[in-house]
């Protein structure tokens, strides 16, 4: 499944071997966090189970999935990027991975067909004009009965945590912001409205799980963010931007100064539940 020429990837992140351990790691953090991989609501058939995972990046979900799910589940995963797919043969047999720009329709065969469609982490390509579109294409890839979950920070609940009252924090508040904007288009309020968003896309909403991450998992996380700032500017550096990547890595060293004082950024992450009617 290729996608047009005209698509543009607005990923802000490389996809190289390091980008790829980042998100690894940061998908288990988050299982942490979570507590599941397929929310509890969602009733999973013993038979014939089918899910799609849309965004899936190196496949970390659908793989651990496939091992909590029977034999004859079905996941087929899609990203707009195969660079991060796993090689051929490593994963489980009834994992399949599929290059699709999820912002455009799915094929006539993917629709309808699916049990669960699983969406995780595309606050960073996503904002509030296109996260309809997304969820429209997303939702008709749904058998009647089926299930879409939803997993996103939701950064207008991000506070800033310290070990002292007198820690410097300057240079985290600063990152804080740059997470919430990360481009020039980024707006990531459409997050809070995901329950909306549901409806209007003919969705039931079905549960509103919020997440808050233990406090002895802050600095875990924290790391997640610093190698993040560090994807970002490796990607500025691949287009050619080294001013702002200079600018950025200037950060980086304060912000890595204020965390291993005991400086972290926490925020809520959210899982919307929705049944297609």
């Amino acid at each position: 499944m290729g996608r047009g020429e005209d698509t543009k990837d607005e990923y802000v992140f490389k996809r190289d071997e390091q980008s790829s351990i980042r998100l690894n790691y940061h998908h288990l953090i988050i299982k942490h966090l979570c507590g599941y991989l397929i929310h509890p609501s969602v009733p999973i058939q013993q038979s014939s189970f089918r899910v799609a995972d849309i965004g899936c990046g190196t496949g970390i979900w659908a793989i651990e999935t496939a091992e909590s799910l029977p034999k004859s589940a079905q996941i087929q995963c899609f990203d707009i990027s195969t660079e991060q797919f796993p090689p051929e043969g490593a994963a489980p047999a009834n994992v399949s991975f599929h290059e699709h720009n999820a912002f455009e329709a799915f094929p006539e065969s993917c629709q309808e067909q699916f049990d669960l469609v699983s969406m995780r982490f595309l606050l960073t390509v996503v904002n509030e004009s296109t996260a309809a579109t997304l969820l429209r294409n997303a939702a008709s890839l749904l058998k009647s009965g089926g299930h879409l979950q939803w997993l996103e920070p939701d950064m207008s609940t991000t506070t800033l945590r310290t070990s002292k009252a007198s820690l410097e924090t300057a240079a985290v508040e600063r990152m804080i912001e740059m997470m919430k904007k990360p481009s020039a288009d980024a707006d990531t309020r459409w997050v809070k409205k995901l329950p909306q968003i549901f409806l209007f896309q003919g969705l039931d909403v079905i549960q509103e799980t919020r997440h808050t991450l233990a406090p002895g998992y802050r600095v875990f996380m924290s790391q997640t963010q610093l190698m993040a700032l560090e994807d970002f500017c490796g990607k500025l550096e691949q287009a050619g931007d080294l001013n702002a990547s200079e600018q950025v890595r200037r950060e980086i060293d304060l912000v890595r100064d204020e965390m291993r004082r005991g400086v972290t950024a926490d925020t809520e992450h959210v899982c919307v539940v929705g049944r297609k009617l």
